[in-house]
């Protein structure tokens, strides 16, 4: 199911880091120990997407590594839906901040981000190794 969903926000989202295939989105998404992925699904039960989380205790931090909502969905109010998820579990973590990468082209994104008091901290070349820069985000909370 997640593979679905990716490869239909990968169709609409050319900034989007593609993952071609389930075995590849799998690892990108286990990648850490900590990570956990939850489905999300609307009040029908149809799925609309799916967050991936990764607690990283060492660092104080919660890093959300995937946020995927299918384009049809999009705007619909899940996004911040499950950005206020994240930090709920951060903060029932114990954890300072919440942190997040995205391409510096996804101009859609880093805005809803910075609409929900993300900073930019930081630009990092070829993060993921695809050759594209991503921005490093921050909230405390």
């Amino acid at each position: 199911m997640l593979f679905l969903i990716e490869r239909e926000i990968a169709k609409a989202t050319p900034t989007l880091l593609q993952l071609g295939t389930k075995e590849k989105l799998l690892e990108f998404l286990t990648s850490e120990p900590e990570s956990h992925t939850w489905l999300w699904t609307n009040k029908n039960g149809a799925n609309v997407g799916y967050l991936t989380l990764i607690d990283k205790e060492e660092h104080g931090e919660l890093e959300v590594l995937a946020i995927r909502i299918l384009p049809g969905h999009q705007k619909s109010g899940y996004g911040k839906e499950m950005m206020a998820f994240a930090e709920k579990i951060a903060k029932k973590k114990g954890r300072a901040k919440v942190t997040l990468v995205t391409n510096i082209k996804n101009t859609i994104a880093i805005g809803f981000y910075k609409g929900l008091g993300y900073k930019v901290v930081k630009e990092i070349a070829n993060y993921f190794g695809d050759g594209e820069n991503r921005y490093l985000l921050v909230k405390e909370i």
